[in-house]
């Protein structure tokens, strides 16, 4: 069976990763974990995984790109060059949930119900849960630590990167091994979506107001200059 020669593309959280789906169906991955420099990164990263597969740009049918939750920069980054793809070749980007991609990868291994729980670097978490097939049982949302304990029933297991902050939750197990969504979960979503055409768009999914800050630094004017 043929398949779409799909490109994907992740820096919405604490690394990059580029992927490619052969039309044969072998797929080229590879992962950086790393706080910052996905703008440096990434594109690099994509190069390295086209050549290994020995496929051309002009090759590709669609690029899947994480659209969040996830860092307010690294959503901008990944959106920007496969946005930029698009354009260049002419091919529908569609978009992928970060914390849908970390459940497609945890899904096999689920004995019930569970939540993806994505850290903010803020009080707060990127939340969602997940029936145990993997499939979306909420929509992401930002939980506080309160809010996260009420919403999670007893016997739930819990993935993703916040799990160093998770020590307050009872009676619930965090699985670690899950921090960075895997190419490989990537391409089977964006295939799906490609075969049921049923893309999601690639504008990012922001679940709260960017941190934003007043600069340090003194304005200088010059006197009688336009204030």
């Amino acid at each position: 069976m043929e398949h779409p020669a799909i490109l994907s593309l992740d820096a919405a959280m604490s690394g990059c990763s580029a992927g490619v789906l052969r039309p044969d169906g072998e797929k080229f991955l590879e992962i950086l974990p790393m706080a910052r420099g996905q703008s440096e990164q990434l594109v690099p990263l994509m190069e390295r995984v086209m050549a290994d597969s020995g496929l051309g740009y002009k090759d590709l049918s669609a690029v899947a790109v994480t659209i969040g939750p996830g860092a307010f920069t690294g959503i901008r980054i990944g959106l920007s060059a496969a946005r930029a793809l698009g354009v260049a070749l002419n091919i529908p980007v569609t978009g992928i949930v970060t914390t849908e991609a970390l459940a497609r990868q945890y899904a096999a291994r689920a004995e019930g119900p569970f939540a993806a729980v994505l850290e903010t670097k803020r009080d707060d978490f990127y939340v969602q849960l997940f029936g145990q097939g993997g499939e979306a049982l909420t929509e992401p949302e930002a939980l506080t630590s309160m809010e996260l304990a009420a919403r999670l029933r007893r016997g739930m297991t819990v993935i993703g990167d916040a799990s160093a902050r998770l020590g307050f939750l009872n009676e619930v197990a965090v699985i670690d091994g899950f921090s960075l969504p895997d190419p490989r979960a990537m391409l089977d979503i964006a295939r799906g979506q490609l075969a049921s055409n049923a893309r999601l768009s690639a504008e990012p999914l922001y679940l709260r107001e960017a941190d934003v800050s007043q600069t340090k630094i003194k304005i200088r004017r010059i006197e009688g200059e336009n204030s």
